[in-house]
């Protein structure tokens, strides 16, 4: 899902599903580099989702989770939902 949702502060904001950071760790965590590498083959990794938030000059990318955190933070009536009509290119 991408999409355009609205401004915070004059920056807009984009969902997108594609910032999501996603980290791999092990389930089980030995020191030497040979057992490691077998217990991993064994008994696999733990798969983490990290919700992202990414600025690209006037415009904050971000992951639906993250929009949800930042909308409870900041409070319904500071984010403005649906596109700004008074910052477009015209």
């Amino acid at each position: 899902m991408i999409g355009m949702l609205g401004n915070l502060s004059g920056l807009r904001i984009v969902i997108s599903d594609y910032v999501d950071e996603i980290i791999r760790t092990p389930i089980k965590r030995h020191r030497k580099r040979r057992t490691q590498k077998k217990w991993s083959k064994r008994f696999g990794y733990k798969t983490v989702i990290k919700p992202n938030i990414m600025q690209m000059n006037d415009c904050l990318i971000m992951s639906p989770k993250s929009y949800e955190i930042l909308k409870k933070s900041v409070g319904e009536r500071n984010v403005k939902t649906g596109f700004d009509q008074n910052s477009s290119n015209n």
